[in-house]
């Protein structure tokens, strides 16, 4: 029933584009994969992401946003027992998840609207919720907290459809822990409104 409500949303939100292309502000809708990266990433199995952005145009090139995202990787169980000295024995598993919040800035290295093809680089930081679950045999260890981190990326603005646009675009995230740095890459498809 969820899944059928949510796309019910999206078909709407398809079929209203024309209404987002009158507003003062762009809405973007993306989705991609995640993986840890850094020390101790080996243990983190690739992920997914989801998020919403929301910004408006300074001048031309130049916008404004905030976003919202949600991550997940699960845990690679036989690199973490090899990690942590465990048995071959042992059952483990676990995830990392990742709720973050805040703004960005988006510059535009060319921005004609006769073309198809727009290139941008991003910056933002953001507020980052994040927990980690591991069960070793049965026993579960949790972590959770929140921290600073900051975002960086490029992508591609694509093309436009019916008031609809995609874009492609990596980002790089690095999470501020009191004892620690934890970063993840994530690559997302994302549909402009």
């Amino acid at each position: 029933m969820k899944k059928l409500k949510l796309l019910i949303i999206i078909l709407f939100l398809f079929q209203s584009s024309s209404l987002f292309a009158r507003l003062p502000f762009y809405i973007r809708l993306d989705a991609g994969i995640s993986q840890a990266s850094g020390d101790g990433s080996e243990i983190w199995n690739a992920g997914y992401n989801i998020g919403l952005n929301i910004f408006i145009d300074l001048n031309k090139k130049l916008f404004a946003g905030i976003r919202a995202s949600y991550s997940e990787m699960l845990l690679n169980d036989s690199e973490y027992k090899n990690t942590a000295g465990l048995s071959s024995s042992t059952t483990v598993s676990g995830s990392f998840l990742a709720f973050e919040g805040g703004p960005y800035l988006r510059y535009y290295l060319y921005r004609e609207f006769d073309s198809n093809f727009h290139p941008f680089i991003q910056f933002g930081a953001s507020l980052y919720y994040s927990k980690i679950e591991i069960n070793i045999d049965g026993s579960t260890y949790d972590y959770d907290e929140t921290n600073p981190g900051l975002k960086m990326g490029l992508g591609i603005l694509l093309g436009q459809l019916g008031g609809v646009q995609i874009e492609i675009f990596p980002y790089y995230q690095l999470l501020f822990a009191k004892d620690r740095t934890f970063n993840y890459f994530s690559a997302n498809i994302g549909i402009l409104f």
